[in-house]
């Protein structure tokens, strides 16, 4: 059977691809799986839609660990004093935030990674509220993880998901 391990730590033979769907959903279709293991393997229909699902709650698992360390903040006025404090190497704006709300921030300033990232409602989540738009991740091994998560995320999916990545 094969199994998304983005640890990279699970027993057995690891088969390596690039993060990026349309890899995986070829490797599927071609059943290069089950040769390059030389045997008969299942490999699930939606294995590209699992992956993106594990990179995706990778990404607001890291956001969420920030937040326990005290390195990351929420809401329009923390994120803009932290922008201001010239803090944030990452700045997370959920998919369904409307255009005003992202133009008031203004412009990313140079050196930080500006990513589209799930919705309000799983930001959210992160931080025990209902709805969240704006997410501010300070500079620091955190959010060096996060940025590899969201690039790894970003081959799986679709237009506009991740969003921009500096």
């Amino acid at each position: 059977m094969v199994v998304p391990d983005l640890d990279m730590k699970l027993p057995g033979r690891g088969f390596w691809l690039l993060a990026r769907r349309d890899i995986v959903r070829a490797a599927r279709e071609r059943n290069a799986f089950a040769r390059a293991a030389r045997s008969a393997v299942t490999c699930p229909d939606d294995l590209d839609d699992r992956i993106a699902a594990l990179l995706a709650r990778r990404c607001l698992d890291q956001i969420g660990l920030a937040r326990r360390a005290g390195q990351a903040w929420c809401g329009f006025e923390q994120v803009r004093a932290a922008l201001a404090a010239d803090r944030v190497g990452v700045l997370v704006s959920a998919a369904d935030a409307s255009a005003d709300s992202r133009r008031k921030l203004g412009t990313v300033p140079k050196g930080v990674v500006a990513l589209e990232l799930s919705d309000g409602a799983a930001l959210g989540s992160v931080f025990g509220r209902d709805r969240v738009v704006h997410v501010a991740v300070a500079k620091g091994p955190i959010c060096d993880r996060l940025v590899t998560q969201a690039r790894r995320l970003d081959g799986f999916t679709d237009q506009g998901q991740v969003g921009k990545l500096n």
